[in-house]
Formats: structure tokens, C-alpha cells, sequence
């Protein structure tokens, strides 16, 4: 039974978010690494049909977006509130630029190198108004007919999000940015319910950005609000104690919800929302549980930081229609984008990165 008040002695206080000397927040490299896993499993399985362990009853890879997303809204919140404690402002242009340096660079050359594939015949046929619109973040509204770009509409929600919510919490911080993540958490279900009563495809009630922003919108909030909650009994009953093993569960059912259409998008998904932002703060809150190590293992965290180049990269060979090609087998069409991610990531992202920080160190007055 679930005791109905929580003694001191079962909730510990939560451990402040240390980042590491990399500055990076514990976990979350880890959540990432089970965020990109979920979506390879379930494009292995629901597409290709090339892995026998897992039989495609829920949608793992619309919650491991979800994590993505809610993931991002947390982070990008905690760096502006940061840089807004510090400096009294967020300063738009060097957000926009890091944004760049961190985006653009990966995704230019996986955009190539989906071209050359092309050429070669082991992917997908992809046209230039495809490719452009992928490279302008348009993919959450205009769906490409390729296989290889149909994953950029998560992208493309991304930097919808980069766009306009840092410009929301500069100019009405001192309005309190928690109503509008409230208001976008109470609106985006309106949307989807409303496209699926239109009778709209899975496209418009999954992957418009109105109609998935609320998972944007509690990473935002919870960023914004953590230390107030933590002070409640029963939100630390929830997040810091055994019983926050039950989440994922939760996160499952949620995902189940998907075979009753109302029922998913009126409620499922913003439970699935929410309990991924509760695991995110019970990960983070207490690294040293068991949960918090396996996250924390270099393997974990090695692979998040592969994530955006692997979750760029897996496309074309986990949804390749060409099922006689070999690369497009398991564990080939896996093997192949992780090293692709690698060399990405070490060639391309980080050495962008570096060069985006100089440059905008060089444009302090």
C-alpha cells in the first residue's frame, strides 16, 4: 500500500544538479542514450522488421522523441534562467548562434551525405525541395516522401521551439514564462484532439508543433519550478523515493493508449509528457541510485552524446526499403550509423562547437 504521508526517513532531500566538469547535468546523457535506443527499436521493428526481440505494440519511438523534447525544453530553460540570474538578461544573439554552431553543422552534413547515398542507390530517393525544407525546419508541417528525411520533423519542432521560446522568456520574464508553458501544456491536447476529430492522420495529432509543444513546455516548467516542487511532500514522494520505479511503467501505459486515439491524444500523451519529465528530475536529483549509475556509465553516456548524430544518421538505413541490400540488415543498419555518428560527432559537431564559442567570445564588447 502507498503510504499516504511520507516520513523524512523516505524521502531524502534532493541532491542539488551538479554539472560535471564537462558541463554537462548528471543523467542526462544517459537518458538520452535510452531515448535514441528506444527509437532504434522501434524503427528495427516496426519498418525494417529486422530484429526478432520486439514485436511493435507500443510506440517506443514517439516516446523516444518525447524524452528528446522534453529533454531539450529543460535544458535550454536551465541555461537562460542561468545566464538570466548572472547577467539579469538572456542575451538572443548568442543563443541563436550556439543554436547554429550546435544544429547546423551535423545536419548539412548528414543532408550530403544522404545525397551521395542516393546516388549510390542505398537510400531513398530524396528531392532538392525536400532536402531544403528539412535544412529550414519545415518537416513538422510538409511531410518529404523520402524515408531518408521523414525523422526531421522532430527537428524541425526543435528549433520551432529555439525560435520562439527564448524570445518569449526574455520578454515576458518578468511576467512569469510558467503561464505560457502551463498555457501551452493546456492547448496542445485542444490541437490534437481537434486534428483527430477532423479526422486528420497521425501526422497532424503527432508531429505538428502545436500539437506536440506541451512536451517542450514541461521540460520548461520543470526547469522553472523544480525547487518549489521539490519542497512538496507528495511531488518528493513521487521523484525521490522507490516509488519513482513506477514512472517508466507509467510512461508504457501511457504509450499503450495509442490503440484508442481520443483516450492518446487527450490524455496519453501528456501523462507520457509528465512522467518523462519525472524521471528526468528523479535521475538528476539522485545519480547515486542504481538508476543514476547505469545512466551514468561512460557507455550511457558516450552514446547520448552520439544522439543527435546517430538519431540523424539511423534513418536511412533502418528505414531503407531496399531489404536486399545488406547494410540494410540487422545489426548492419545499426553498426553503420553508429560509426557514421561517431566520426560525425568528432569531425563535425564538436569541433563546430568549439569554433561557435570562440566566435561569439569574439563579439564581446
Amino acid at each position: 500500500m502507498v503510504p499516504l504521508q511520507a516520513s523524512p526517513a523516505q524521502v531524502a532531500p534532493p541532491a542539488a544538479v551538479q554539472p560535471q566538469p564537462t558541463g554537462r547535468i548528471p543523467s542526462l546523457d544517459g537518458l538520452r542514450a535510452v531515448s535514441i535506443a528506444l527509437v532504434l527499436i522501434w524503427h528495427l521493428s516496426a519498418h525494417s522488421r529486422t530484429i526478432p526481440f520486439y514485436q511493435h505494440q507500443i510506440d517506443l519511438g514517439f516516446a523516444g522523441v518525447s524524452f528528446f523534447f522534453v529533454i531539450s525544453g529543460f535544458i535550454i530553460t536551465t541555461l537562460m534562467r542561468k545566464e538570466s540570474d548572472s547577467t539579469g538578461t538572456v542575451s538572443l544573439r548568442n543563443f541563436y548562434l550556439r543554436r547554429v554552431f550546435r544544429i547546423v553543422p551535423a545536419l548539412a552534413t548528414f543532408l550530403a551525405g544522404v545525397w551521395v547515398l542516393m546516388k549510390l542507390n542505398l537510400a531513398p530517393a530524396a528531392s532538392a525541395g525536400e532536402m531544403l525544407r528539412g535544412f529550414f525546419f519545415v518537416g513538422d508541417y510538409v511531410l518529404p516522401k523520402s524515408e531518408s528525411l521523414v525523422h526531421l520533423w522532430s527537428l524541425s519542432v526543435e528549433e520551432q521551439f529555439y525560435i520562439l521560446w527564448p524570445l518569449a522568456f526574455v520578454l515576458l520574464f518578468r511576467r512569469n514564462p510558467v503561464r505560457i508553458a502551463t498555457a501551452v501544456m493546456l492547448l496542445s491536447p485542444i490541437s490534437r484532439i481537434f486534428w483527430w476529430r477532423m479526422n486528420a492522420s497521425f501526422f497532424a495529432t503527432d508531429w505538428h508543433f502545436e500539437s506536440v509543444a506541451d512536451a517542450i513546455a514541461i521540460g520548461c516548467l520543470l526547469a522553472l519550478k523544480r525547487k518549489e516542487w521539490q519542497q512538496n511532500r507528495w511531488y518528493s514522494l513521487v521523484t525521490q523515493t522507490r516509488w519513482a520505479a513506477l514512472l517508466p511503467l507509467i510512461a508504457l501505459l501511457a504509450c499503450a493508449t495509442s490503440t484508442r486515439p481520443l483516450l492518446y491524444n487527450a490524455i496519453g500523451k501528456s501523462v507520457l509528457f509528465l512522467s518523462a519529465a519525472l524521471i528526468i528530475d528523479a535521475v538528476i536529483s539522485r545519480p547515486g541510485t542504481l538508476a543514476g549509475r547505469l545512466l551514468n556509465t561512460r557507455a550511457a553516456v558516450a552514446l547520448g552524446g552520439l544522439s543527435y548524430s546517430l538519431y540523424l544518421w539511423q534513418q536511412p538505413f533502418t528505414m531503407a526499403p531496399a531489404r536486399s541490400l545488406a547494410i540494410a540488415w540487422f545489426p548492419v543498419n545499426v553498426i553503420i550509423p553508429l560509426a557514421i555518428a561517431f566520426l560525425s560527432n568528432r569531425l563535425i559537431e564538436l569541433p563546430a562547437q568549439a569554433y561557435g564559442k570562440r566566435f561569439i567570445a569574439s563579439l564581446a564588447p
